[in-house]
């Protein structure tokens, strides 16, 4: 499990890779660019189920890496 700076890492890593910037990232799935760009920058915590649908989205932890 990544810690949660390493994770946001993971996933700026991922955006660029897949060619998609934040906010299409949270119209995805259904949430705020703010929001998303709070998770995603760690000043969020516990947030689980959005962490879960952005690892799904971005391919996370599934080995890829």
């Amino acid at each position: 499990m990544f810690t949660n700076d390493e994770w946001g890492k993971q996933v700026r890593i991922a955006l660029i890779k897949e060619n998609m910037t934040l906010k299409e990232l949270a119209e995805l799935i259904g949430y705020s660019p703010s929001y998303i760009r709070a998770v995603v920058g760690g000043k969020l915590n516990g947030i689980d189920t959005v962490q879960s649908k952005i690892n799904d989205v971005l391919g996370i932890g599934k080995g890829d890496d």
